[in-house]
């Protein structure tokens, strides 16, 4: 039964309680995130660590997407997102991304990258994909997904396709609570499904994660525990083969519906494979009690353990976990991580969108005295209060520009006293947003407009979510980043300076009415 399970847990070392679990085999499946990462050494440790506690060995996953979504920071390569990829238009540069990040992570002893990100992004108000989609055209995302999964596999991972059937057509997170997808059941499957089922077809996915989602129009079950999508779609119609892998049963859009223990029970006899717990050690230990408990009992069929089984045995079959595998050697791991920076330069050079330059206003004098207005950041839809000043672009634009004023603005729509003058003052300045939310987008919006009254000629950029720059649309220059990892500031600072000519495209379409 502990097969079936994917776990996560705090700190960069195993505790004796998890060492323990993974001896008895309580879990087949470790997940890797933020705080378990401190060095490569360490993370290459950690993962020998893992591989020898049972025998067949626990596979070990990470969400590393590229772009803002990575697990390891500025430690490990981050290529770009997947949007950012998109805005490249050469599925080769979204090859070269997955085998740089595939490498990379195999190199520390990862198994599986929970990517690609399929869903087709609809909706500019979704507030927890966004970038994190290549577009809002299917035939795109097929095609960058495609591509990705193919240059993780030749990297040598495992990949993971989501959110299925999609969770591009949504205005809230599933983080938090339950979103309802209002596509009609046509829309789902000519526009949502569609890169899932040419990705599928064409082999490139090891597992799929379903989305936490439901879509009332097909069925009234969140997509993750209905046997209609997962059996009847996925498996039937689709005919895929792989693993099928839950999304964490810790998120709101589970946990404030039902017990996690009764949801892996449901999630099992929907269809799903393996059971993923993120953080908790005491919902593991319910999640497994409640799978043992539905077995016992009848509630769940030895069949559909035995199907589930014998499916992860497979994949680990392929991928020499049915027995321990060679150690990896921790002096490798370091030469290996983070030396295709320049690729990754490359990469984010080719992706820097000018959206609009009516003036010809860049690129700019590096002499003049440049003014840098940004926001504090809040990652996806956290509180406000959760906002950290953490400038991204100061140090990288002053490689290139001798006088770099920076201001860390509060998120409010209101400039803090003295703005105006100071704004009036400097020779160019450059507005540079981020938000994840509608909240936040509206109050930079708000603020970005005001600031553009008394600086017309303002450059503003979007260092996230293009779609940030419908909220001001009469910005005179305006850029896209699809993000701001160090590759994507420098080559954005590169840009601004005239180094790089920005050859970008937006992948998505965006209202820029000026009325």
């Amino acid at each position: 039964m502990g097969q079936m399970l994917m776990v996560g847990f705090i700190g960069t070392s195993l505790s004796r309680d998890f060492q323990e679990r993974l001896a008895r085999g309580e879990a087949g499946f470790v997940l890797l995130f933020h705080h378990n990462v401190e060095s490569v050494e360490q993370v290459a440790a950690l993962t020998n660590e893992i591989h020898e506690s049972f025998v067949p060995a626990p596979m070990i996953w990470t969400d590393q997407e590229g772009g803002n979504v990575v697990q390891f920071g500025e430690m490990a390569a981050t290529t770009l997102s997947p949007m950012g990829l998109a805005a490249t238009r050469r599925r080769a540069f979204a090859r070269l991304a997955g085998r740089i990040v595939g490498g990379e992570m195999r190199a520390m002893g990862v198994d599986g990258v929970l990517a690609p990100v399929l869903d087709v992004n609809t909706r500019p108000d979704n507030p927890i994909i966004g970038f994190r989609s290549f577009s809002n055209d299917p035939r795109v995302v097929r095609r960058f997904g495609a591509a990705l999964a193919g240059g993780l596999r030749r990297g040598g991972v495992a990949t993971c396709g989501k959110h299925f059937p999609g969770h591009g057509q949504v205005c809230s997170d599933s983080h938090l609570d339950r979103p309802v997808c209002a596509a009609s059941a046509n829309e789902l499957y000519t526009v949502h499904i569609a890169p899932f089922r040419a990705l599928i077809r064409s082999r490139l996915l090891d597992a799929v994660m379903p989305a936490h989602v439901v879509y009332p129009d097909v069925d009234t079950e969140t997509a993750s525990l209905s046997s209609h999508w997962l059996a009847a779609v996925l498996r039937k119609q689709l005919k895929f083969r792989g693993l099928v892998i839950s999304d964490c049963l810790e998120m709101g859009a589970v946990s404030r519906v039902m017990d996690p223990g009764e949801a892996a029970v449901k999630a099992v006899n929907a269809g799903v494979d393996v059971v993923a717990v993120s953080r908790s050690a005491e919902t593991q230990a319910r999640v497994f009690c409640a799978l043992v408990d539905a077995v016992k009992h009848g509630r769940i069929p030895m069949s559909r353990i035995n199907e589930a089984v014998m499916r992860i045995l497979e994949m680990k079959r392929r991928r020499r976990l049915l027995r321990v595998p060679p150690g990896i050697k921790l002096s490798r791991a370091s030469e290996k991580v983070r030396s295709h920076y320049r690729d990754e330069s490359r990469l984010a050079a080719a992706s820097i969108t000018l959206v609009r330059d009516r003036d010809n206003t860049l690129p700019l004098d590096p002499g003049c005295r440049l003014m840098l207005v940004e926001w504090k950041k809040v990652v996806a839809t956290e509180a406000l209060s959760r906002a950290k000043a953490r400038s991204v672009l100061a140090v990288p634009l002053s490689r290139w520009f001798l006088h770099v004023d920076s201001e860390m603005l509060e998120l409010s729509p209101d400039p803090p006293p003295g703005m105006g003058a100071r704004l009036r003052s400097a020779g160019k300045v450059v507005l540079a947003v981020f938000s994840r939310s509608v909240e936040v987008g509206e109050i930079q919006a708000a603020a970005v407009r005001r600031m553009l009254r008394i600086r017309p000629d303002a450059i503003v950029v979007a260092l996230g979510n293009p779609y940030d720059l419908s909220g001001f649309p009469t910005a005179r220059v305006f850029l896209a980043t699809y993000g701001y990892r160090r590759v994507q500031a420098e080559a954005l600072a590169a840009v601004l300076a005239g180094e790089i000519t920005p050859r970008g495209r937006l992948p998505v379409q965006i209202t820029l009415s000026e009325k």
